[in-house]
């Protein structure tokens, strides 16, 4: 998806250390479970407060979009 590079990228990076970890033997009897939750649109996460914007671009503007947009609180999708 266009503009979604850093997203996208750092998703897919959980996933793949999750899957690593997932891999691992388990020590002392025990077992490993891995859950990964990448959320999506949506969710009022800092993310784009938090984050950087292309020059001539006013972030402030663009994390207003994203505020209205969201509609779903972390601890809320957490429970989904």
């Amino acid at each position: 998806m266009p503009t979604h590079s850093p997203d996208s990228t750092t998703k897919y990076a959980v996933r793949g250390f999750s899957e690593s970890l997932r891999g691992e033997p388990p020590r002392e009897g025990g077992e490993v479970g891995v859950t990964t939750a990448c959320p999506g649109p949506g969710i009022k996460t800092a993310i784009v407060h938090d984050s950087r914007a292309t020059r001539g671009t006013d972030r402030n503007k663009v994390a207003a979009v994203h505020d209205s947009l969201s509609e779903i609180s972390p601890k809320n999708a957490a429970l989904v």
